[in-house]
């Protein structure tokens, strides 16, 4: 009874003292006003399980051509397929052949790969049906060797910025659009493509042979290494010469997260969206710069700036958005300023390839 007696009043305090602590917690939060306790964006792109999947050892640099190469293929058709959309070429495949030279320690031959072709539905089959692409290349460099800053290293080149980044992107921006209110105005094609790495083979193949139903193809949108948005926010959009009012556009949109922006005044073409321009499409190319990890071995997905992804996704949604909604798309043209532009930008180029293949005859004799 004793011990009775002097426990009880000490359970009583700890009792007292601990709803007064959650009291006082709760009047401070509540006190605060909505702009004095920072809210967390709210994350609703789920990035993550693609690129640990994508930029894993298990798929050996995702290499064109390979074993690795087709495995990388079928998650992003099985991907699309789970959240709706249907395959535009035969099984969602757009195969291609290609002939590989000898290229350091690469054999020459011939090679298969495929680009992943998938609509949204439904999906307008008219002959005057209007069509906004999205695109993202899948292949890296494999275990290294040509392509590679370490040429004279044997390992696995993950590739996580380049381009596990903007497939990632591509998956679960495409994923957003099935929840776009129907209908649209135009289709919408998730295109990712094979074989970049090697010269836009992919990319070149599949404006070359447009699969049916593609239709008008008004806009290109490319997603290339966006997985490295620094501190400053900067966000690198190419292609605003390829159609009239595309850098007021773009500071038009919502911009939740304030993004900074740089717009080259030529068209790179390095990257995928480079064909569409050459055939007369509008185009927007994605990327937020190179990096000391640019093809090599260290493109890990450690280094991978998921909150910057998703600034990148809040902002290329609102883009897409309008690109399937507005009653006027994109009308192509070609600026002066940019041919010339892009004329020195292709010299600059070729005078580096030529700098390099040089390097590395100069590293294998």
């Amino acid at each position: 009874m004793q011990i009775y007696k002097k426990i009880l009043p000490l359970t009583l305090f700890s009792c007292i003292m601990k709803h007064f602590f959650v009291i006082v917690l709760w009047g401070f939060f509540n006190s605060c006003t909505p702009g004095s306790v920072p809210l967390l964006p709210a994350q609703d792109y789920d990035f993550s399980p693609h690129l640990h999947y994508l930029a894993s050892d298990s798929l050996q640099g995702r290499l064109a051509g390979s074993r690795y190469d087709s495995l990388t293929a079928v998650y992003i058709r099985n991907t699309l397929l789970h959240c709706g959309y249907a395959p535009l070429c035969e099984e969602g495949w757009q195969p291609f052949e290609y002939k590989v030279a000898k290229r350091g320690s690469n054999k020459p031959g011939t090679r298969f790969s495929r680009n992943v072709v998938m609509i949204s539905t439904p999906y307008d089959t008219s002959a005057c049906a209007e069509t906004v692409v999205l695109g993202a290349h899948f292949d890296h460099l494999g275990l290294g060797g040509w392509g590679s800053r370490r040429a004279d290293t044997a390992a696995v080149h993950n590739g996580a910025d380049d381009n596990a980044s903007g497939v990632a992107m591509l998956l679960e921006l495409a994923k957003k659009i099935t929840q776009y209110p129907a209908p649209l105005k135009r289709n919408v094609v998730i295109v990712a493509f094979g074989a970049e790495e090697l010269g836009l083979i992919g990319s070149n193949h599949f404006v070359r042979n447009l699969p049916p139903h593609s239709g008008k193809i008004v806009l290109m949108i490319n997603f290339d290494m966006v997985g490295r948005l620094d501190t400053l926010r900067r966000l690198e959009i190419g292609g605003l010469t390829s159609f009239a009012g595309a850098d007021s556009l773009l500071y038009t949109l919502p911009n939740p997260d304030s993004l900074t922006f740089f717009f080259p005044s030529h068209i790179k073409r390095n990257s995928d969206h480079a064909p569409f321009y050459a055939a007369g499409i509008p185009v927007l190319f994605f990327h937020t710069g190179l990096h000391a990890d640019y093809h090599t071995p260290d493109d890990d997905v450690d280094k991978i700036n998921l909150s910057g992804m998703h600034a990148i996704a809040h902002f290329a949604d609102s883009l897409i958005r309008w690109a399937v909604t507005t009653e006027k798309p994109p009308v192509f043209q070609q600026t002066d300023i940019a041919r010339k532009s892009s004329l020195l930008y292709e010299r600059v180029e070729h005078i580096l390839k030529v700098f390099d293949r040089k390097h590395l005859i100069s590293q294998t004799i």
